[in-house]
């Protein structure tokens, strides 16, 4: 694990992340703030935001930031434009094709203008300078054709080769693997945060009221800590997904047992939010009802 630490007026973050984030989200303006301190610092080129991931202080030339979060943004990023991923690619192509000879380029094209000069009879002289990328972009037209079925692979090689190209950068991502999968893993110099799991077993970060880790085994420790009856881990362990999903959705939260309620209680002590929970016909002991009352 490393530390992330963002410094942005009243949106500070100090929290350990690894390089692959699995983020629990509760809170979308939370997350739009997140993503919005990294656009800031290396989009707009904002020095007022610190961020620092370990030691090494980020900014616009040593990092680079996506957002994979949108159809918007994958589709934009298969378009030629410049500055798209599919853009790069056909222009780091260009370059290591060994077709393209500097040297008869220039030779055809002074030809070219020599001729031109004479046959104006004007005394001008001319530097040329030949750019193999501004050659072929202003005067070719591509057209990129895919199947909607081939499109994460095609993406998958554009992507690996713009961070296989800028391995010496730290690549930030954001990204929903619902819209495709990627093996980020096997570059050193990205940091992923993925808004698209659901598997609460794996989610490290939680953004909810403020952004902090999150381990579901150190919740059941810090519950049954706190328990006051028998405690039935796997049963706890579902009213703690059912919690946050149930949160996380918006929905209304419903105990239909004295272990459930319980649950639910210290739930909302832990992460200090008052969720409303509505008792579904049990009798409460009052031992437990003792219980709450002191906690």
């Amino acid at each position: 694990m490393i530390n992330l630490q963002i410094t942005n007026g009243d949106f500070d973050i100090f929290e350990s992340i690894l390089k692959y984030n699995y983020l629990l989200v509760l809170n979308e303006k939370k997350l739009f703030q997140f993503y919005f301190s990294f656009y800031t610092l290396l989009t707009e080129k904002n020095n007022n935001i610190t961020i620092k991931i370990g030691n090494k202080k980020l900014d616009y030339k040593n990092a680079i930031l996506f957002s994979f979060c949108d159809f918007n943004e994958i589709i934009y990023n298969l378009t030629f434009k410049k500055g798209s991923l599919i853009y790069e690619y056909l222009e780091s192509n260009i370059y290591d094709l060994n077709l393209l000879d500097e040297d008869v380029i220039n030779y055809d094209l002074n030809n070219v203008i020599e001729v031109l000069i004479k046959k104006m009879n004007l005394d001008i002289d001319y530097d040329l300078n030949i750019d193999l990328e501004k050659l072929i972009m202003t005067f070719t037209s591509f057209y990129f054709n895919y199947e909607i079925d081939n499109l994460s692979k095609i993406f998958n090689k554009i992507l690996y080769n713009f961070i296989k190209k800028n391995s010496n950068k730290t690549i930030i991502i954001f990204y929903d693997s619902n819209l495709f999968t990627f093996n980020f893993n096997e570059f050193d110099n990205c940091y992923v945060f993925d808004i698209g799991n659901n598997d609460l077993n794996l989610n490290n970060l939680i953004i909810d009221d403020k952004i902090r880790t999150f381990s579901i085994s150190k919740i059941i420790e810090n519950l049954e800590k706190r328990w006051p009856i028998e405690f039935y881990k796997e049963d706890c362990i579902n009213y703690i997904k059912n919690y946050f999903i149930t949160k996380k959705n918006k929905n209304e939260l419903y105990a239909y047992n004295e272990q459930e309620y319980l649950a639910y209680i210290l739930m909302n002590k832990l992460s200090n939010t008052n969720i409303d929970i509505n008792k579904k016909n049990f009798h409460i002991r009052d031992n437990i009802k003792s219980f709450l009352e002191h906690i």
